[in-house]
């Protein structure tokens, strides 16, 4: 009686929490992060944009942000234009993923004023939250608040 299990969605259902199944998918995700590496951005404040921000912490911290990696490792994406529904879509997969393939403790360096319907809000935090590696998100601020903690 038992064996391998050849169907499942996860490897060990008892004990491993991924109940849509996402974490077998980064296996051979080209966004895939070490531990506490991945840093998200998003917004604005005071007009200062939080892309480059990011990047200089991130770096500064041993770690990426996503558009790092997609130049770092030469993934062909789309220019951003949030009037053109492929470019969207496409840039929302690519977050979509990277957050789903990030695990430990993240910093996500988010502005004030966000833009209706941004890929953090709608895509990054909600998989973010799903995923089970995830121990919590942090904002870089100058005061420091953690956003989400498992």
């Amino acid at each position: 009686m038992g064996g391998e299990n050849f169907y499942a969605f996860a490897p060990n259902a008892q004990e491993w929490v991924d109940p849509l199944g996402l974490n077998k998918c980064c296996e051979n995700s080209k966004v895939k992060t070490e531990p506490n590496t991945a840093f998200f951005w998003s917004g604005r404040t005071d007009g200062i944009g939080g892309q480059h921000i990011a990047a200089d912490i991130a770096k500064s911290n041993g770690g990426t942000i996503l558009e790092m990696l997609i130049e770092a490792r030469k993934i062909i994406m789309p220019t951003w234009d949030q009037n053109n529904q492929a470019s969207i879509k496409a840039w929302e997969d690519i977050s979509s993923e990277y957050a789903t393939c990030a695990s430990g403790t993240l910093t996500g360096v988010i502005g004030k004023d966000l833009r209706p319907g941004n890929i953090w809000k709608n895509r990054e935090l909600p998989a973010l939250k799903n995923n089970p590696n995830i121990i919590k998100i942090d904002p870089k601020t100058k005061i420091s608040t953690v956003i989400f903690q498992r």
